[in-house]
């Protein structure tokens, strides 16, 4: 799912995070497609009795009913899936803090000229552009999200491509790495107890595989949460583009016959053992690969982002997640 900071610049989305896909908004308002999560829900914190309008805090930020209701206004699939709206919020608030700590801000100037280009939208549809605005539950904050996560974009993964293609051949040149892992699911937005627990739940089996307490094929069959522990965590063989980027880029760095340490993806938390690598000689052409290294630049810089919630940035939700379970998207690792 390299869609979060995609979709976080049209703001007004709701995402399935997890197992999950977010849908773009429309022009009247965000809808979303069936996708799913077979996570466990994460665990909530009681609200303070005088905080009962809070429904989740992002380190110092809270989330208020208000926030969670501005979305759903006259959207009935989003409010038949309050939780992933809530979802939605942790991970916007996680965008917001980030794009703060890295000190990238829209200017007055910035604001001013997207509201210019909003306005000429507005115009072919004869609306103004505060009626635009309205219809997309979009508010000026809104719009200066959108610019800092351009620029964002552009000092972050623009600037980095031709360097990723430089130094990473083996992602575009067709080389295969066979290997297999271990899968403990977690949402990227869980409160950060949860991806703590998580976390060092994996951590136990890694320390337990490697004092030769259990084989990996057998920790896999026991532990993982992918359809994949049914052949002991096999994921058979895979070019670098083929699994999400944080994956990859942990399984093409590491020598056959050796495991990563835990990595985290947006689907939780994995170890992975490599047991092949085939090397490849495609000659991938020049626009294909810029494309490619792109999406890979953004999901790193996407999980960077959602790792706060687990590495410094405390999440804690207190309305519980009560959204019908959702059906699992394709791709792996974490689905079929």
């Amino acid at each position: 799912m390299r869609v979060l900071l995609t979709t976080l610049l049209t703001i007004g989305f709701i995402t399935g995070m997890g197992c999950a896909q977010a849908q773009t908004a429309t022009a009247k308002q965000a809808t979303t497609k069936p996708a799913a999560d077979t996570t466990a829900k994460a665990t909530t914190a009681p609200a303070p009795a005088k905080q009962l309008s809070v429904v989740a805090k992002v380190g110092d930020k809270e989330i208020k009913a208000t926030e969670v209701e501005r979305v759903i206004v006259g959207n009935q699939q989003a409010a038949a899936q309050r939780g992933k709206v809530i979802d939605m919020l942790v991970a916007q608030e996680l965008i917001r803090q980030y794009l703060a700590s890295h000190k990238v801000e829209c200017t007055a100037d910035e604001l001013k000229a997207k509201k210019a280009d909003l306005e000429q939208i507005a115009k072919k549809a004869d609306l103004t552009v505060e009626q635009v605005m309205l219809m997309k539950h979009m508010t000026d904050q809104d719009l200066r999200d959108q610019v800092a996560i351009e620029k964002l974009v552009k000092q972050q993964v623009d600037a980095k491509v031709a360097d990723f293609i430089k130094n990473n051949p083996a992602a575009f040149d067709g080389t295969k790495v066979k290997a297999s892992h271990i899968l403990i699911k977690i949402e990227p937005t869980a409160p950060t107890a949860d991806q703590q627990a998580a976390k060092a739940k994996l951590e136990a089996i890694l320390a337990d595989i490697k004092a030769g307490k259990i084989k990996f094929d057998e920790a896999a069959k026991k532990f993982s949460d992918c359809p994949s522990k049914e052949k002991g965590g096999d994921l058979g063989e895979f070019t670098y583009g083929q699994m999400v980027a944080p994956f990859s880029k942990a399984a093409f760095n590491t020598p056959i016959g050796q495991t990563t340490g835990v990595i985290q993806t947006r689907f939780g938390y994995h170890v992975v053992l490599v047991t092949a690598r085939t090397d490849g000689k495609e000659k991938p052409e020049a626009e294909a690969a810029k494309e490619a290294a792109r999406g890979i630049l953004t999901d790193l810089l996407q999980t960077e982002i959602f790792a706060q919630g687990a590495n410094g940035v405390k999440v804690e939700v207190y309305e519980k997640n009560q959204d019908m379970p959702m059906m699992m998207p394709q791709g792996m690792p974490g689905g079929e």
